[in-house]
């Protein structure tokens, strides 16, 4: 099921009375952190704030680590029936992982797609001289995280013209 913002909660009105009646809910949390790109989880799945499925191997860290400290009554809302304690194992295997510079199928890796952005261009980088990483999913065909980015070239940044 793909990640609806529109419908969070669905409400029908009563032809009798003509109240609201709430028929379901699909609540969601985003999580932000500087300098990454916002990861939002609904019905135990993620998303990026494109409406894009994030893979459960690719979900950073420091989600995992938000995740990790919401009430137990809240992460269920999401979907998230884990115990604290497993996610905590989770945002463990997220970090020893390293981030995957290659595309599987042969596309191309985040070095290739980092070295192409236009340094002149704007829509190729943020207000702060970051990579976009909506540019970079682009070209890459998936999601990549801030991380991913800074592992493949450490402290890589708009040069100033």
């Amino acid at each position: 099921m793909a990640l609806d913002l529109d419908k969070v909660h669905n409400y029908q009105r009563e032809e009798d009375s003509g109240n609201m009646v709430l028929l379901n809910k699909a609540p969601y949390s985003r999580f932000i952190r500087e300098g990454e790109t916002p990861v939002i989880i609904q019905r135990g799945q993620f998303w990026t704030d494109g409406g894009d499925k994030i893979p459960m191997s690719e979900v950073p860290k420091w989600a995992w680590e938000s995740l990790k400290h919401m009430a137990k009554e809240s992460r269920e809302s999401v979907g998230m029936k884990e115990d604290a304690e497993e996610i905590a194992n989770k945002a463990k295997k997220a970090e020893a992982k390293s981030p995957i510079l290659t595309d599987t199928s042969g596309g191309p890796n985040i070095l290739d797609i980092l070295q192409t952005l236009q340094h002149d261009d704007d829509n190729h980088w943020t207000k702060a001289g970051l990579p976009d990483l909506n540019v970079i999913k682009e070209k890459m065909g998936r999601y990549v995280s801030r991380s991913q980015v800074e592992e493949a070239i450490p402290g890589f940044r708009r040069k100033d013209e």
